[in-house]
């Protein structure tokens, strides 16, 4: 048995909007990679924030997937090199309720 997780990359995009002229005006003032399982609005600006982006309020941060990849390791290796987060017991609360 394998043991899956899906890894994704992301672009993080800061864009100033203003009206120049009467005109909708978009300037980027920059852009960041960053990895994850998902992404935030607080993950793309703490990514910009980073890659020495700065972006102040106000400023619109767009999020796009660039690649994804699907990592695996049997089962038994999983057990040798994984620390638990969490515990429970059967019997506990939480499985009363299922």
């Amino acid at each position: 048995m394998m043991i899956t997780r899906t890894i994704e990359t992301y672009k993080a995009t800061a864009v100033k909007l203003s009206f120049q002229d009467g005109q909708p005006h978009a300037d980027v003032l920059g852009t960041a990679e960053f990895t994850g399982t998902h992404a935030t609005k607080a993950d793309a600006r703490k990514a910009l924030k980073v890659a020495g982006v700065d972006v102040p309020r106000g400023t619109e941060v767009t999020i796009e997937t660039v690649k994804s990849e699907v990592y695996g390791v049997d089962m038994d290796e999983f057990m040798k090199i994984a620390v638990p987060v969490e515990r429970k017991a059967k019997g506990d609360a939480a499985d009363d309720q299922e």
